[in-house]
Order: structure tokens, then sequence, then C-alpha cells
């Protein structure tokens, strides 16, 4: 089995930082994203190969390859001009009978072989992951009978209420292929709507009860490093002891890179994840945020909610909160 993992996108939700890191290079717990996908896909034991439908700054997602050892062999696909999800698929789908596409910042923990079986027991064409979420708003809902058929979709909404989402994860038959134009095209907008007019196509539903976040959002991309620390969702990552002075206060629930230091009077409050050489000076305040490699937060900073980009130099008393700094 072949699972293509999307990875092409700009990851305009989660700029400036995306200008200059790809969306799949963003560190979970300091491990980029790709790596742990990859891992995920090794430990369900039924893939024999990934294959990466690359885009923007797929030259950068190239030079990380190059001296990554990855735990199941992979191959690349670049567009040389961006497709969007349906059109990526077309170009870059495996020649199998039967793959999976994975949306490359989609974090879960579906059993794969549970939903292959499923796929393989509808007979259908297309398999979705269905999740059931709080909030649909962000991401429009997916409407499925009792046979859990896909009978409809709705777009995104302003209406906060509960509901079936699509997961973006697939299992797809290559003969369905045959549907998706050339050239760039929408999974979600344009194909599906298509193929639901389509007598002889079956699109099934599989509802995943477990966890199941979509992180190219800065709220729910902290929202996932607070469910690894409290345990709601599991994956193995490294923590160093950082260099705390003495009056410096660092609470349970954080995570260090190496060479961290914690001044006096900082206070390093509860899900604040560093990565390397993360300087928090004299007073400085920070709690449940994401600070990439070689962050330093001035003298009387306080940061809360955020997510601080690569080398950022946040200047003495600076106060932010629900913002990304690049």
């Amino acid at each position: 089995m072949k699972a293509l993992i999307l990875a092409g996108g700009e990851g305009r939700r989660l700029k400036p930082i995306t200008n200059s890191i790809p969306k799949i290079l963003l560190p979970i717990c300091n491990k980029p994203t790709l790596c742990h996908l990859l891992e995920c896909l090794k430990e369900s034991g039924i893939f024999e190969e990934a294959i990466l439908s690359l885009g923007n700054l797929a030259e950068k997602v190239i030079s990380f390859l190059s001296s990554y050892q990855s735990p199941i062999p992979f191959t690349v696909k670049i567009e040389e001009e961006p497709l969007d999800t349906g059109g990526a698929i077309k170009f870059s789908a495996p020649l199998e009978d039967v793959f999976f596409v994975i949306n490359g910042d989609i974090i879960c923990d579906v059993d794969y072989q549970a939903m292959l079986s499923f796929h393989k027991a509808k007979n259908a064409d297309i398999t979705i992951l269905t999740v059931k979420v709080k909030d649909i708003s962000p991401f429009g809902s997916i409407f499925f009978d009792g046979d859990f058929r896909v009978k409809g979709f709705s777009e995104k909404t302003k209406e906060k209420r509960s509901g079936f989402v699509n997961g973006a994860i697939y299992i797809i038959n290559q003969r369905i292929l045959k549907f998706f134009p050339e050239g760039k095209c929408s999974l979600e907008r344009e194909i599906f709507p298509h193929l639901l007019s389509l007598a002889n196509v079956k699109i099934f539903s599989y509802l995943h009860f477990g966890y199941w976040m979509d992180i190219g959002e800065r709220e729910r991309y902290i929202q996932l490093h607070k469910d690894i620390l409290d345990s709601r969702y599991l994956m193995d990552f490294s923590s160093f002891a950082p260099n705390i002075e003495e009056g410096a206060e660092v609470g349970e629930l954080a995570i260090f890179g190496m060479n961290c230091k914690i001044e006096k009077g900082a206070k390093v409050l509860p899900y604040t994840v560093m990565g390397n050489d993360v300087v928090i000076e004299d007073g400085a305040e920070v709690g449940e945020s994401v600070l990439l490699d070689r962050v330093r937060v001035g003298k009387g900073s306080k940061i809360h909610r955020s997510i601080i980009g690569k080398g950022c130099a946040i200047p003495p008393g600076s106060k932010i909160c629900d913002a990304i700094i690049g």
C-alpha cells in the first residue's frame, strides 16, 4: 500500500512563519511534522512507500530530506505550479489500484488497516475519514446515510455547532482519477460534488472517534502541543534540561530543546514549547506558546498563546498575545 502526502500548500494561515519554513516541516514538539507523519505510516504496518507531493518551498523540503533517514521509502513529486488538492492527487498519484491520500497538516491516530478494511467491505470508490467536531464553522459539514454512504457536503459557515466534517484522509481507487481534470482543481469544492452526481461512484464516510487535529492554523497548532503534553495525543518527543538561573520559575508541562536558558526572574508557564538555543531574559514570561530555534525573549516581555519563528528577537517590554511572529 502507498500513501500520497499532500504537502504543497503555502500555509497561508500560519504566515509569516511559512514564508520561510514549509508547513510540512513545522515542528511538533521540536520534530518536523513530516517526520511524525512518516513514523505513523511505518507504525501502521501496511505502507510500503510514501509519495510526497510538494510545491511551495519544495527546495527546502528536498534539502531536509537529503540528510533524513526515513522510516519508510519515499518518492517526491514537485508541482511546477499550484495544483490545489485535486490537481495534486491527479499529478502525483501512484499506479496502484487503491491508495491513501493524507493532507500534510492532519494529525490523528486513525487505524489505517481498519479504514482500508472498511473501504473494501463497502466496495467503495472513495472513503473519507470523517470526524465529529464541536465547531464545524472552520470546516463545513459532510452528510451520510445509515450505511455511511456520503450524500452531500456543505461549505464553511459562521454558525458554530457540532457536526461531522471531512477529516482530509482518503482512500481512492485508481479508476476514479479519470474524473479528475488536468491542472488545478479542488478535491473538496469541485471533484467531490461532481462525483456525488454520478450514480456509479460510491463514496463512503469512515467514522473516526479518536484524536484528530488540523494544525494549519495558530490556535489548533498550539492546541496540538497542549494535547501532547496532556497525553491526549501520544507522541514520542525529547526534552532537555534548560539552564535555569536562580530566581527563575519553570512550571511543569513544558518542552525544551537543547541549550535553552531561563534567566533570573523569568517565568515559563505551562504548555510552553521551546526549540534549541532559546533564551528567556530576566523578568520575561512565556506560556501556551511555541518558540522555534534561537528565539530570544527580551527583559520583561510577556508572550501568551503565540508562535514565535526561528531567530526572532523579541524587544524588552513587549506584550504578545494570540499572534504569529516571524
